[in-house]
Parts: structure tokens; C-alpha cells; sequence
């Protein structure tokens, strides 16, 4: 596999170890049980070529170096593990240990101790050089993720170096030293609201899903794609509504933070409520709410004449069985009901993505005042692993896309219906990539993860496990993130994580600012196996099924692949 002449791959350096010894760290291979191994290329004099190795820890500053097919090991003094890492990373690609603690402050301390020193948790290899890494994505069917740090420099994708420039302008604070108001949801308005007035061969038009977390813990997307999503976060403002004391509201209503919530959240009220608060429910077309312009899932504000303050989120805030009374005996008097609602949807944490890479950046950076990325159909990321990968890639998705997540935003713990190579390529913040063993996957996808293909992509999202960065775990999720199957990653700007998607995984993104991130998916001929007994597994489910249609499935994938080995 010899990259192209304008495609030149950085390769690992080569250390002095002693006198006479020559290294090259390629990559660290680390087993369930913690054991790590290098994968090394070294020589033990100038007259000598380089040959290909192993090298294990052994005690103290003690490492053995075995050469492959070679029936003896030598014993080799150097230094620390942790150093020989430090060495094999390189000095740009250090790990900044207070920005890795800030990203998941209430995370287990082995877990963070691990990521700081190793970049994973679990079992695993990080690549250190470009040419192996390539190698390895080849032939691997990657039960275990595969992560290369700094990897938009070391296999040289200027697109994503554009990329990573724009989500740092985009993400940088105002020059008043304050953030976009309204958040990612303010952002992405602001972008789509422009997008009319700019010149561009393509248009994003909100392509892509707003994912939210509401006050009871639950995911849900939020309007049909970002364009519609950003206007249910964003709201039009307050909304007073007066109800007559004579006819009926048209109202269901619940408590705008239940009980469970406000426990795990670690607020302090009175659990013999159901909750605090009050939010509306179902609303009855033609009676005095929705004529009013009152949706499901509008939080109450506030009560006139008197005011009282129902903002759910305060230890002095009112209980909904109260909230209930105070409506009622006002009713009861006879007198009007003065409502004020709040018309943004209650969520935080927003996530928007699969939007597509290239023509939502350009619109996000024209629309901000940065220049767009290269004029790409996938921000060169799809033609760069072309080159690279030559006659062992078969198949990649046309269209990388891009995800964008707020401080403390989570993807709950899934399996892909389509399972692929899936590409995380990091353009900002911090990301903690959890992945299990494909072993493992149905043991931990029947504790963590919706099954039921006929549930509602809602439903997937509420009953499966999050493991949040921001706030303290839940029982469930410590389970999952300290599972002995699972690898945990982090990424930092640059780098690149690789993984099965047909194995159980979440994403969870740093407590401190935006996370940007491009995913891409692709089948090696190592993987198609894999694929293989995916399309068998679900052999009868199509794209009319439940509620994924429109969605490639494992047999639609294996099709494609099969059709395109044959003509190679």
C-alpha cells in the first residue's frame, strides 16, 4: 500500500536506545487483561535493515525486545512505561491531562488515570505510525478499537484541517468576552437563517437531526431536522395565555421535573411528589389552550395576579400537586387564569447530528464570517482514504457527516442496523468514545440498549443507557462505562478513532464547550465477514420496517459490497 506522491504519511520516529539499538514505536496493543505490547521495527546497528518486533514491559526501566520468528528475546534497558508512551505519542501530540480531568469530572478515577496515561481504557491499540495504522485498518476485523492520535496530520487531510479551523472560530468567544446567545441552537439559526443569502453549488437546508435532553432525563429528537429543531429549542418567548374560569382548558399537564429526574440529578426536594412544576401535555385542538398557540412540552413560567414563580428547577420551587391546587382554587373563584408558558422546548445539552460535513460547514463559516472548508463532496476525507487504502477499502459512504454537541451532550448506548467501519475524526473539544468487545455486545446490549425494531426512535433513545460527563453517574451507566468489555477512547482535536458500529457503543462529549466531530463509514475486505452475519442475523427487515425507514440496512451494504468486489 504506497501513498500517493502529493499524500506523503508522517512516520513514526526513530529512538536511540543504548549504543547500538534503533526503535520505532508503531503502535501499543493493549489485551483485557491491561498487558501491553508494542508493535515495533528496529535494528541493532546502521549496517543493519530494520526488522519487525515486539516489545513488553518487564520490570522497572527492563523491557524485553523480541524479533519476530526469532526463538530468543533481549533484554533491553530504557525507561518507564509511562515514558516509552510519552516517547512513542511525540511531543506534539502530548496528552494535556487537566483538559482530559475537566472533561469528565465525575467519571471513576482508574478510568481517567488510564485515559490520561494510555488514551484508552480497556482493550485496544493506538497507532503511532501512519504506514501501520493503514496496515492494520486492512487486515483487522476490529473487535477492539483502533485510535491514531493526531491523525489529520499524520495521514496529511488538509480538508479536516480546514475543518478544525472553522469550529475553532465558530466555538471562540464573541469579542466582549461573551458566547453566542442561545447556544449551539443559536449558532445553527443564525447559519440557516443566512444560508439563503449565500452563494453556494450546494445547499444544506437544516439537513441533519437536534437531539435535546428534557428535564425527566429523556432524549428525543427535537422537530424533523435542524432547521425545525433549532426553532423548537429557540422558542418565540414567553406566551401568557388567560383561560376563562368557565370554560375548559383543553389541557393535560405533568410535572415539569419528576421525581426520579430531580434525585439523579442531585436536586434537593421533598420526594413525596411526584415532581416539580408544570409542563403541558396533550393539548385538545379547537379548546382554549391550542387556540392560545399552547404545544406539548411548553414548561410553565409563571402564574399572574398573583405571581408565582413555577421554574421547576429551584429548591424552593413549588410541587406539581401544588401547581394543581393553586389552578384549581383560582378557577374555583371564579376568576381568570393568567398562564405565562415558556415556548422554547425545556431541553439542554443539545446534539445535532448527521448532518452533512461539508455543505453545513461551509453555510456555518460564510454565515459566521470564516472562510468555508475546501469546496469538497466530503471534506476530502472519503478521497483521501481512497488513495490510502487503495484495493483494500471496497466501499465508504458518499457523504461523511458532521455532529456538533453542546457541554455534557450524549449519544445513548446502540448498535448500528447497518454496521460498518466507522470513522471518528475530532475537530474540537474533548470526546469519550465508549465501545464494547463484539463478543459482548448481546450480553451488554440486552442490559444497555433498546432491541425492539419496532419501537420508535424515541423510545431507543429514552431506554437506553447514557453515561454523562457533567453531572455524578447513575448506577446503570457506572455499569457500562466500568464494564470489563467495554473501551473507553478519548479524543482530542486531530485525532482518529476506528471502530465496528455493529458493536454496542455510546459517545459522550465533554463537560466544557463544543465538541465537533466528522463521521464517516466504511467496509475493508477484513470487515466483510462481519457484515456477512449482520445481513444474515436480519434477514427480513427492510426499510419499511418500524421506524427506520429510509435507512441502509446490512443486507442493502452487503449487496453493494458484493457487487463491487465482483467488479474489481
Amino acid at each position: 500500500m504506497t501513498p500517493s506522491p502529493e499524500h506523503r504519511l508522517a512516520a513514526c520516529p526513530t529512538l536511540q536506545v543504548g549504543t547500538g539499538l534503533r526503535i520505532r514505536l508503531l503502535a501499543n496493543v493493549v489485551d483485557a487483561s491491561g498487558a501491553e505490547l508494542y508493535q515495533v521495527a528496529f535494528r541493532t546497528s546502521s549496517s543493519t535493515p530494520f526488522v519487525s518486533g515486539t516489545l513488553t514491559h518487564a520490570q522497572g526501566d527492563t523491557w524485553d525486545l523480541h524479533e519476530d520468528g526469532a526463538s530468543h528475546t533481549t533484554s533491553v534497558t530504557w525507561a518507564s512505561p509511562d515514558a516509552v508512551f510519552a516517547l512513542a505519542l511525540g511531543p506534539d501530540t502530548a496528552t494535556d491531562p487537566s483538559a482530559v480531568a475537566a472533561a469528565a469530572p465525575h467519571w471513576p478515577a482508574p478510568i481517567m488515570d488510564r485515559l490520561v496515561r494510555r488514551r484508552l481504557s480497556g482493550p485496544g491499540t493506538v497507532a503511532f505510525d501512519a504506514d501501520w495504522f493503514l496496515a492494520e485498518l486492512a487486515r483487522s476485523p476490529l473487535d477492539h478499537p483502533l485510535l491514531l492520535p493526531d491523525a489529520t496530520s499524520k495521514l496529511g487531510l488538509t480538508g479536516l484541517e480546514r475543518a478544525t479551523a472553522i469550529l475553532a472560530g465558530l466555538t471562540a468567544h464573541e469579542p466582549h468576552g461573551e458566547t453566542r446567545a442561545h447556544g449551539l441552537a443559536g449558532l445553527l439559526r443564525q447559519a440557516l437563517d443566512q444560508e439563503p443569502f449565500i452563494d453556494h453549488a450546494s445547499v444544506w437546508g437544516g439537513e441533519g437531526r437536534l437531539i435535546g435532553e428534557f428535564y425527566d432525563g429523556e432524549l428525543a429528537q427535537l422537530g424533523t431536522d435542524i432547521d425545525d429543531g433549532c426553532r423548537a429549542a429557540l422558542g418565540t418567548g414567553p406566551l401568557e395565555v388567560v383561560f376563562a374560569a368557565t370554560e375548559p382548558m383543553g389541557l393535560g399537564l405533568g410535572p415539569g421535573l419528576p421525581t426520579d429526574q430531580a434525585v439523579s440529578c442531585g436536586e434537593d426536594h421533598d420526594s413525596d411528589s411526584v415532581g416539580w412544576g408544570c409542563i403541558a401535555g396533550e393539548v385538545t385542538v379547537g379548546e382554549a389552550a391550542h387556540r392560545a398557540g399552547v404545544m406539548p412540552g411548553m414548561m410553565m413560567s409563571h402564574l399572574s395576579s398573583p405571581f408565582v414563580d413555577l421554574t421547576p428547577h429551584r429548591p424552593e420551587a413549588p410541587c406539581f400537586e401544588a401547581v394543581l391546587d393553586m389552578i384549581d382554587e383560582r378557577r374555583a373563584m371564579g376568576l381568570p387564569l393568567r398562564i405565562t408558558f415558556d415556548t422554547a422546548a425545556p431541553v439542554t445539552r443539545l446534539y445535532a447530528v448527521e448532518m452533512p460535513a461539508t455543505v453545513a460547514l461551509g453555510v456555518l463559516a460564510t454565515a459566521t464570517g470564516y472562510a468555508p472548508p475546501l469546496r469538497s463532496h466530503d471534506v476530502g476525507v472519503g478521497a483521501s482514504f481512497d488513495r490510502l487504502c487503495g484495493s483494500t477499502l471496497i466501499w465508504r459512504e458518499a457523504t461523511p457527516r458532521l455532529f456538533l454537541g453542546e457541554a455534557g451532550s450524549v449519544t445513548c448506548a446502540h448498535t448500528d442496523i447497518c454496521p460498518q467501519v466507522q470513522m471518528a475524526h475530532a475537530l474540537s473539544g474533548t470526546k469519550l468514545l465508549g465501545v464494547a468487545a463484539h463478543h459482548a455486545t448481546s450480553r451488554l446490549r440486552a442490559e444497555h440498549a433498546r432491541t425492539d425494531e419496532d419501537g420508535t426512535e424515541e423510545d431507543l433513545e429514552h431506554n437506553s443507557t447514557t453515561v454523562s460527563t457533567d453531572r455524578p453517574l447513575t448506577v446503570r451507566a457506572s455499569r457500562l462505562l466500568c464494564d470489563p468489555e467495554v473501551t473507553i477512547a478519548v479524543l482530542q482535536t486531530g485525532d482518529l478513532a476506528v471502530f465496528d458500529s455493529g458493536a454496542l457503543h455510546f459517545a459522550s462529549n465533554g463537560a466544557e464547550g463544543i465538541t465537533g466531530a466528522v463521521y464517516h463509514g466504511l467496509i475493508t475486505q477484513a470487515t466483510v465477514p462481519k457484515l456477512r452475519l449482520a445481513a444474515a442475523a436480519h434477514a427480513g427487515s427492510g426499510p419499511e420496517t418500524g421506524a427506520y425507514s429510509g435507512h441502509l440496512f446490512a443486507a442493502d451494504l452487503l449487496r453493494l459490497v458484493e457487487l463491487q468486489m465482483a467488479a474489481q
